[in-house]
């Protein structure tokens, strides 16, 4: 028997006292897209504490984990779910310092549209 992978949407109910898992949607894990929204990024010694969830794209493609978030040019590229939340998260703070690091006139109008919109989730960091 071939084992696959897949994730479901689950609808979790009480019946008679016990609880009940209903799988309402399966996705399957090799070819779909799924939703990626840290509420906070953490790497090295830094936390971002961020002002609303970061809407990303998950997917698994050719054997790789991808989450790209297009609105800040963020795509990062792993071979396990923790090598890609990793890599995510230092290019979010890779980012972040060099955008904040630079004033507006050394930024295209691209760069600094990113530096509002990151500025704009980030809250503070610890």
């Amino acid at each position: 028997m071939e084992e696959k992978r897949a994730f479901a949407e689950l609808k979790i109910f009480t019946r008679n006292g016990r609880i009940v898992r209903k799988i309402q949607n399966e996705i399957g894990y090799e070819s779909h897209s799924l939703s990626y929204a840290p509420e906070t990024i953490n790497v090295d010694n830094r936390r971002y504490i961020l002002n609303y969830p970061l809407r990303c794209l998950f997917e698994k493609e050719d054997g790789h984990f991808i989450i790209k978030n297009e609105s800040l040019d963020i795509y990062a590229v792993g071979k396990t779910v923790d090598d890609v939340e990793n890599d995510f998260n230092e290019e979010f703070d890779n980012l972040y310092k060099t955008l904040n690091s630079l004033n507006e006139s050394q930024l295209t109008l691209r760069m600094n549209n990113i530096k509002k919109i990151i500025n704009l989730y980030v809250n503070h960091v610890m």
